[in-house]
């Protein structure tokens, strides 16, 4: 079944479901759309192996930039 559905939806589609980059800059555009919308939460989730060096660089790069917002 899963082989079927990544035929049918493809890696475009997925793309644009989510923020796929390590530039912060790019994190914190997509974000931005969804508060911009309405959204009051958001979840992020990082598949790096370091943990604790993606909420330090997100606590220092990205969320600072989106409480402006």
């Amino acid at each position: 079944m899963s082989a079927q559905n990544g035929k049918v939806v493809g890696l475009e589609t997925i793309r644009k479901q989510g923020c796929f980059s390590e530039n912060p800059e790019d994190h914190i555009k997509f974000i931005k759309k969804y508060i911009e919308a309405g959204f009051t939460h958001i979840y992020v989730h990082s598949k790096a192996s370091d943990q604790i060096a993606f909420i330090k660089a997100y606590g220092k790069d990205v969320l600072p930039a989106l409480k402006e917002t």
